[in-house]
């Protein structure tokens, strides 16, 4: 911000037809504004209030929308995001995302990838080139260079990305990975909205209504797509079917909510899962969307427009602009808040110097008072201090309570599988999975510990009515040791071989009966005798032994993953107890220091305000008359920033309720059918 931007003239949002101002005009009307309040705050040498209006108006760069995409391998979700992006090859169509990574696409200037890897608590961050995206973020890549990953950015110039936009694609969700599931579903916990997409070349699965139901307790917002409508002439009737699978999986969760083993979880889930079904279904061709993206590079404008029409993409972009604008009107909201906070301050010392000038000694005994007040919170910490360690307190014995219910949430996950499956179809997926469920686990717990501080915080603050202290925690990375937790190193590799006592001899004495019942039936004299029937009972009890050695071999098997599975669950948990009280302690002490500060700078202002107006009282006449104009004068200027405020929220306030209206959202559904409709009846050629 600069004084030069402050002296430019208010602009007021045009109205719209009707009456209602639009994002695109409000935005700038209200950056300016925060402009010009903070040049008035700057002239007025309180650089510590212009701070924090920059301050703000920064975070509104850096303030993000996030919105997961999510759905189960092959459903056309990173198709999708391409397409949405108008990237063909942006993203690898192929190959599943890596489950430990979160890829989140954002604004960048211009296309740049950045990997952020942790091995052994080293923290590395490089840039790759697009074709290295499937190496460090798919599970098709190579597994030496994904280890470790994190985080994968991808930053490109975008309009719905300048905008602060941010598509995060997740692992697929169901079937035989749960990791990926954990994963997605941890992802939810930090984002605005959810964009769950399906095929339309083959129903719901169970697998995907289990992730829709876990995630309806996390998300509010959700847009259902379904996608590659041009490959299903019958599409409409798989969004049907879809929408019927929708309403008998409710019936089952409310059977089982009702039942005599229900849990609170049940509950809360048939509370929230009936919103889903109210959610628009918007069918969309990604290929259709691509050749319109072509045409429009070859220059052909008109049969672009007309593809990108058809494509069923123009909905989607009604609903990604009106949650873009929601956040976009709240951001808006606080700079106004903020601006009006912050003039009341500049008001109220005016007014007290006006007060003063006039005569009323009160102002000093008000000023006094308030210091005395800080004074003493400053004087006895102890109140405070205590006050947070009561919620400290609370932060860690809750996370701890977590940590259990996470882990054994996963535990009881993978005994379900392991009983469900053959282990032999697990051998090679289950390590890994189990890594990404522990790994998700930690997202979720250090998530909720940062929210848990920041209410603590907020609370605390306004508690000690000082303003200003804005803490940002950021995400904290897993612990080195819990990276690669190392489940095929621990298991037996013996278990289930088979020795001579175990396979041998019951094949033997198998024979043996075999060949005397044989002998018996036949007679032993017509074949020579029992020993001659020794080799058709072992013909017999081979399948037999063998069946019941694959049976053995499978139980011994499971047990080993059984056991293997709790022992590093044991090890887990304690490591995550532990490393999360460090965190704990950490960020206690972090948010102490900051607070004592405010404190002391608050107490600062009150002494040099105090002194201020001690001095009005020894001024003469005439000097007092002169200041006392300037006062007037002053809180006239803030009472016109005031009313500028007032008529800017007012349009926010307006454009925010059209923003959240439900009319938008269904005529999006409705104009969804129209397009996608002509995209299947569209030719499958370019």
């Amino acid at each position: 911000m600069s004084t030069a931007d402050a002296a430019a003239p208010a602009e007021d949002p045009k109205p719209s037809g009707d009456g209602k101002a639009q994002a695109p005009q409000l935005v700038p009307a209200v950056l300016k504004y925060g402009n010009r309040l903070y040049g008035f705050l700057k002239n007025l040498d309180r650089d510590e209030l212009a701070q924090r209006m920059a301050d703000e108006a920064m975070r509104w760069k850096e303030d993000r929308t996030s919105i997961v995409v999510a759905g189960e391998i092959k459903r056309g979700k990173t198709s999708f995001i391409n397409a949405v992006l108008g990237q063909s090859q942006l993203l690898p169509v192929d190959a599943d995302v890596a489950t430990s990574v979160h890829l989140a696409v954002g604004y960048a200037p211009q296309l740049v990838i950045r990997v952020t890897k942790s091995i052994d608590d080293e923290v590395d961050q490089f840039t790759i080139r697009p074709d290295q995206l499937v190496d460090y973020g798919s599970m098709l890549g190579d597994p030496a260079k994904r280890e470790g990953v994190e985080v994968i950015e991808v930053g490109l110039p975008h309009p719905l990305l300048e905008r602060g936009l941010v598509l995060i694609d997740t692992p697929g969700v169901g079937g035989l990975t749960p990791g990926h599931r954990d994963i997605a579903l941890s992802a939810l916990g930090r984002a605005d909205a959810l964009v769950f997409t399906v095929s339309s070349q083959e129903p719901v699965l169970r697998s995907e209504l289990d992730f829709l139901a876990e995630a309806s307790e996390r998300i509010d917002e959700v847009l259902f797509v379904l996608t590659k409508v041009d490959a299903n002439a019958d599409w409409a009737r798989m969004l049907d079917e879809n929408r019927d699978k929708m309403r008998q999986y409710l019936t089952q969760l409310q059977g089982r909510a009702h039942g005599p083993e229900a849990t609170e979880h049940d509950k809360e889930i048939v509370r929230r899962f009936p919103r889903l079904l109210e959610d628009p279904f918007i069918p969309v061709s990604a290929r259709m969307a691509e050749r319109a993206r072509a045409r429009a590079e070859a220059g052909r404008v008109e049969q672009a427009a007309e593809l990108h029409a058809r494509s069923g993409f123009a909905p989607i972009e009604v609903e990604l602009d009106r949650i873009l604008r929601s956040r976009e009107y709240v951001r808006l909201n606080n700079i106004l808040r903020l601006g009006s906070s912050l003039l009341s301050r500049v008001e109220e010392e005016a007014n007290q110097r006006i007060r003063i000038i006039d005569g009323d000694h009160t102002v000093q005994q008000e000023m006094a008072d308030k210091q005395a007040l800080l004074e003493d919170l400053v004087s006895k910490q102890s109140r405070w201090r205590q006050r947070f360690a009561g919620s400290v307190q609370r932060i860690q014995t809750e996370t701890n309570r977590r940590v259990g219910r996470e882990l054994g949430q996963i535990e009881r996950t993978y005994r379900q599988i392991l009983n469900e499956h053959k282990p032999e179809e697990l051998a090679d997926t289950l390590p890994e999975e189990l890594e990404r469920s522990v790994y998700a686990a930690w997202l979720n717990l250090t998530g909720f510990m940062i929210a848990g501080f920041d209410e603590a915080l907020t609370e605390l603050m306004g508690s000690l009515e000082v303003e200003g202290l804005d803490v940002e925690l950021a995400q904290m990375s897993v612990p080195g040791d819990m990276q690669i937790i190392g489940m095929r190193d621990r298991t037996n590799a013996e278990v289930g071989k088979g020795s001579f006592l175990d396979d041998g001899l019951p094949l033997i004495t198998s024979a043996s009966i075999f060949s005397s019942m044989i002998t018996k039936a036949i007679g032993a004299s017509a074949m020579g005798g029992m020993g001659m029937m020794f080799l058709p009972g072992l013909l017999v009890a081979g399948p037999v032994a063998y069946l019941r050695s694959k049976k053995r071999k499978s139980m011994q098997q499971r047990a080993e993953y059984l056991r293997v599975m709790k022992e590093l669950l044991v090890e887990v948990r304690q490591e995550f107890q532990s490393e999360l009280s460090l965190k704990v302690l950490d960020v206690r002490e972090k948010l102490e220091t900051m607070i004592d500060e405010a404190l002391g700078n608050r107490r600062k202002e009150l002494e040099l305000q105090r002194k201020d107006l001690a001095g009005l009282l020894k001024e003469d006449t005439a000097r007092r008359a002169q200041l006392r104009a300037e006062a007037k004068e002053l809180v006239q200027k803030v009472q016109a920033h005031r009313a500028e405020a007032d008529k800017l929220r007012v349009a926010v306030d307006r454009a925010s309720q059209a923003a959240l209206a439900a009319a938008p959202r269904a005529a999006a559904s409705a104009a969804a059918t129209d397009v996608a409709a002509s995209a299947a009846a569209a030719p499958a050629t370019t």
